[in-house]
């Protein structure tokens, strides 16, 4: 965040971008509505600007963390984000590699190594999936599921995950 002083920079934009109903919702928002707590309705939402992090698994008792996610580096988020984006689509290991252009995830089983550790922050497992689907057949593919919503807040940077999403 640019600072003045210690005054904020005006001109810092914000976005929250939510999947709910099969669809993707892009907002500019404000820094203070950046700053709101994450919403209750939402199955997964993190936040950037507050580093808040909710999860409600299949237990139905929510998951809090505040700061990073425990087992999630920056490796195993870039894979999360590009699932989510593709929410209720199956992703090959393939579709992955072309999206991320990163060797982590060059082969199933490197990839399956992240999913786990994906799976146990988001209090699941490959016998109980809740939010991240697996198939084998005809390749390995990760989903998230179509009837879980997500919510992502962060400072607006272009990226390729999100452009042609429409701004309501």
């Amino acid at each position: 965040m640019k600072v003045k002083g210690n005054q904020e920079d005006p001109g810092e934009r914000y976005v929250r971008i939510t999947y709910k109903n099969a669809e993707i919702k892009k907002e500019v928002i404000t820094r203070a509505e950046a700053l709101l707590p994450n919403p209750d309705d939402i199955d997964f939402s993190h936040n950037e600007v507050t580093r808040k992090t909710k999860i409600k698994p299949q237990s139905g008792k929510w998951i809090e963390y505040d700061g990073s996610i425990p087992g999630v580096g920056p490796i195993a988020w870039e894979l999360l984000e590009k699932v989510l984006y593709a929410a209720g689509e199956y992703l090959s290991v393939n579709d992955i590699y072309r999206r991320t252009d990163n060797e982590s995830f060059a082969d199933a089983s490197s990839v399956a190594v992240f999913i786990r550790h994906i799976r146990k922050a988001f209090g699941e497992s490959g016998k109980e999936p809740w939010f991240i689907l697996t198939a084998r057949e005809p390749e390995y593919g990760i989903c998230w599921a179509a009837d879980k919503s997500w919510m992502l807040v962060k400072k607006e940077v272009e990226s390729e995950d999100t452009q042609g999403i429409q701004e309501h």
